[in-house]
């Protein structure tokens, strides 16, 4: 019994990234296969969302990297309380993450967008005698999946939209058309 609860433990600790909790890279991207498989056979929308905190190194460089670490795990806690327990939430490296939203369409996705840039934009995260303000940059793509659909893919345009919001003035969200 002892091995069983180990063996969780050691799973739980394997998939989760240790500073926001949220999937590491390797577990979102293996939960994101199957998820959309799933969708491709039940020929049901999912949405992909790639999100990036705007001008991160300098939120760094300016007041510490424990400072940096408060906001990253600010930010993750601003996306959980705005997720649905069926959505698949992953960080996927430094300030980058990436949202996948089962049965979600392109309307839907956008909103959650919007309702993130909303809760970001009233909120300060507090550390030492210094209050940080910060934005995030999103790109997001919806589709009923076909065989060639993967997470790489589907990421990959997701991304192409986030740089195009990042190029538009940062602290937007773009949709992937095309």
């Amino acid at each position: 019994m002892k091995i069983d609860k180990l063996e969780k433990e050691m799973r739980k600790l394997a998939s989760l990234d240790p500073l926001t909790e949220l999937c590491n890279r390797r577990a979102f991207f293996n939960d994101a296969k199957l998820a959309i498989r799933c969708a491709e056979q039940e020929r049901r929308v999912v949405s992909v969302i790639a999100l990036d905190l705007d001008r991160f190194k300098a939120i760094n460089d300016s007041y510490g990297h424990s400072a940096g670490d408060a906001v990253l795990r600010h930010f993750a806690a601003t996306i959980r309380a705005n997720c649905r327990t069926s959505d698949l939430i992953g960080r996927l490296g430094g300030e980058e993450f990436a949202l996948l939203l089962p049965n979600t369409s392109a309307v839907a996705a956008y909103a959650l967008a919007q309702r993130l840039h909303l809760a970001l934009r009233g909120t300060v995260v507090a550390y030492e005698q210094s209050k940080i303000l910060y934005t995030v940059s999103i790109g997001v793509i919806s589709l009923v999946p076909r065989e060639t659909d993967t997470i790489e893919t589907m990421l990959n345009k997701a991304d192409r939209s986030l740089y195009l919001a990042k190029e538009t003035g940062r602290n937007c969200t773009m949709v992937f058309d095309g």
